[in-house]
């Protein structure tokens, strides 16, 4: 009856009116009852789609931790929520749909009919659910997937080739065709089910982006401009707030950097600091055994904190101590020397000092290389220790396991009290200025409460091998780190360190010590979250305190390794989902506010821009539709992101002048602008495809295609493997394989 009938004489029929009044069957589809019900029909289907998304969501984030979610908060949903949320949804979209017919000027007397026959069409699915359950889809999906995939092909097939003269024949099988396509999906999302949601939400989003996109843009085949309204009010809560957060990170970073150098001569007041020779090194001018006070200017911090208006006492400095872990894999010797050189050359640091490696088991040579240190530098501290990180089950290889065996040994060995000790995390090759550790006691010795909860870390990370580095791989990493520093100096929290960061020794207890899963592959940013998390719990108000002097570390000097970096980065976009399940205990605004800051740095460099672009071209699209305005609006709010953009290279001038010499004038000339302004796009489209590249690979490893290795190649041109869960792997290979 539906494939040889008008469906405008089934809405009559249903609601009891003569057929022989209908206008001839031949108008326009936009004005045919045939079209206000594929509105309804395909509106089901991608509400029903949406449902079984996002309803397992909502119930992961609001209950508690299942048997089968792992520590790393890698949370599986529950098939039958995804099942409950393709029903659902179904139902939602059919109602959503009659408002929207309305507007498309659909008769009133056809309103509620194309709703009926809608739930008509999708009764099979309701009934099968109502008396067999979920259970009855889930346990045979198998099917369920033949049966949607054939019908899918059936439909299709017959709005192509079957012959025009049967009537609404290629209107109802492009209907039964998105039905079926939203029945695979649904299907294909409880093969998925026992994937974690940490992995797939990332990619979900983009696909759900990429579809209302489409969707928008379709409106200009079928004269609807109303099918963009879904992508704009998406890109409305989306663009403003992130280009509000990029102007935010312009202005913080240009304020905050003008700080580091003497506004006159642009001259940076804190030098490079350079490794002693262990050697010849005495006490590193501690003259008679006493403290020594390095720099009696106080610190910039922000927050802006209350600080004594003198730095600590003499006391202070001899109740309190100071170690440094530093974790690492396969480092030159060479590199290790200067970092721990560096620290040597510290004031006091023979009195409060204590070093400890984390060496990995998978170096051959991991105990030669810290004999061989601590021989050199064991007189030029208070104590120096090491741990021997193992891989076992369930740990990613990384400085996040790695961290995570070291803290956990440290606060066995480490013999002063914890509440009188600060902790500093370090990268193999970061050179740490000694002011910056004067700074961190001034503010600790200022409020000693507040220093049991907060995170202290160092502004602007300084690349001393800059010149070493080929153009364009000079840009992406200025465009990086200034842009990190930014959110770093951003007003709020949580905010992030970059591989540098200090905190309480009692702190490492206080958020379980690191995350060593694929989901802790970010470890600083996740460290920063899990402190800014735990400690809001406990009704505390922590923060990430930016002591406003730089540090120095050496960048990646080959195009593939910056790639492999960045990657890595990326790979941290798991934290999409994990802080909506961490932050269930807090109030739905820090909820909410701490889920926003944690992915902004990830939809600043990605999803934003690509956003921004397409709203140029569905401006077009609606051309002639008062949508064209909306439309219009957003692309003008997005060039105040591009302007924002134009400050933070203003900014990356500075920064690349102090990197180079020292100066933050010495780059402030046209030619350095000129590079650096028509480089940005290029470095902004490969952290596009980085991001990409990232969330397929989580899918994929997901799926069981591939496995995830640690991209963890640092300055040197030589390739670096470490240990997974299943044996060595080589990043190349895990690379070939995706």
């Amino acid at each position: 009856i539906f494939f040889r009938t008008d469906v405008r004489a089934l809405v009559s029929v249903a609601c009891g009116e003569d057929c022989s009044s209908l206008m001839p069957v031949v108008v326009p589809l936009a004005q045919t009852p045939s079209f206000y019900l594929q509105v309804s029909v395909l509106w089901s289907a991608a509400f029903g789609v949406a449902g079984a998304l996002v309803y397992p969501g909502l119930t992961c984030s609001c209950r508690g931790p299942k048997e089968d979610d792992d520590v790393e908060g890698r949370t599986r949903c529950d098939p039958t929520d995804i099942v409950y949320g393709f029903v659902g949804g179904t139902v939602v979209g059919n109602l959503a749909s009659m408002p929207l017919n309305m507007g498309n000027g659909c008769p009133k007397n056809l309103i509620f009919s194309t709703s009926l026959i809608t739930f008509l069409m999708y009764s099979p699915m309701y009934l099968t659910v109502g008396f067999g359950g979920p259970e009855l889809i889930i346990n045979h999906k198998g099917v369920s997937a033949v049966v949607g995939t054939t019908a899918g092909c059936t439909f299709v097939l017959v709005a192509n080739y079957a012959p025009s003269s049967i009537p609404m024949t290629i209107a109802f099988s492009k209907m039964g065709a998105g039905m079926a396509i939203a029945w695979d999906l649904m299907v294909a999302m409880l093969f998925l089910q026992g994937a974690a949601w940490t992995s797939m939400l990332p990619m979900y989003i983009d696909l759900t982006l990429v579809a209302l996109f489409l969707y928008g843009a379709s409106g200009a085949v079928n004269n609807s401009p109303n099918n963009a309204i879904p992508y704009l009010a998406v890109a409305t809560l989306l663009v403003v707030p992130i280009v509000i957060y990029m102007m935010g990170i312009a202005y913080s970073i240009n304020q905050s950097t003008k700080v580091l150098y003497d506004r006159e001569t642009g001259d940076m007041f804190i030098k490079k600091p350079e490794p002693v020779d262990a050697a010849a090194h005495d006490d590193a001018g501690e003259g008679n055994g006493g403290i020594t006070i390095c720099t009696t200017r106080p610190p910039k911090t922000e927050p802006e904190v209350p600080l004594t208006p003198n730095p600590p006492q003499v006391e202070f400095f001899e109740k309190t101590r100071h170690v440094f872990v530093i974790p690492n894999y396969t480092e030159d010797m060479e590199v290790l020397a200067r970092t721990l050189g560096v620290l040597a050359g510290h004031v006091n640091s023979k009195r409060r000092y204590g070093v400890y490696m984390a060496m990995e088991g998978a170096e051959e040579r991991h105990m030669e290389k810290y004999h061989q240190l601590h021989a050199r530098f064991q007189d030029r501290f208070a104590w120096m220790g090491y741990n021997v990180h193992h891989l076992v089950p369930g740990e990613l290889a990384g400085k996040g396991a790695n961290m995570n065996s070291a803290a956990r040994a440290l606060l066995q060995e480490w013999d002063w009290a914890q509440e009188d000790t600060m902790m500093s995390v370090l990268d193999a090759d970061t050179l740490l200025p000694q002011e910056y550790i004067l700074y961190v006691d001034w503010v600790w010795a200022s409020d000693p409460e507040a220093a049991a909860h907060n995170l202290l870390c160092p502004m602007t990370p300084i690349m001393d091998n800059l010149e070493e580095v080929p153009l364009f791989v000079r840009q992406w990493e200025l465009t990086f780190f200034t842009t990190v520093a930014g959110q770093c100096t951003l007003p709020g929290d949580p905010r992030f360190p970059l591989a540098t960061y200090t905190m309480r020794l009692t702190i490492c207890e206080a958020i379980d010590y690191w995350m060593v899963g694929p989901v802790g592959i970010g470890e600083d940013q996740m460290t920063s979250l899990r402190v800014h998390c735990r400690f809001h719990e406990k009704r505390l108000k922590p923060t990430l305190v930016v002591i406003k002097v730089p540090y120095w570390c050496s960048t990646v000097t080959t195009w593939g390794s910056k790639w492999r970096q960045q990657i890595r980065h990326y790979l941290s976009v798991q934290i999409t989902w994990y802080v909506m399940v961490r932050t269930r205990e807090l109030p739905l605004g820090t909820r909410l506010y701490t889920w926003f800051r944690s992915i902004s740095p990830f939809l600043v460099t990605a999803e934003v821009p690509t956003m921004l672009l397409a709203m140029n071209l569905m401006t077009g699209v609606l051309a002639g539709s008062p949508l064209q305005y909306w439309s219009l609006g957003l692309s003008v709010v997005g060039t105040s992101g591009v302007l924002s953009m134009l400050a933070v290279i203003l900014n990356q001038l500075r920064i690349w002048g102090m990197c180079e010499n020292g100066n933050a004038y010495a780059h402030m000339r046209f030619c350095s602008l000129l590079e650096s302004v028509l480089l940005a796009p290029c470095s902004f489209f490969c952290q596009l495809l980085c991001n990409f590249h990232a969330k397929t690979w989580l899918v994929l490893v997901e799926a069981g295609f591939t496995t995830l290795v640690y991209q963890g190649v640092r300055g040197s041109d030589k390739e670096k493997e470490l240990d997974n869960v299943q044996g060595t792997v080589a990043t190349d290979a895990a690379l070939e394989v995706l």
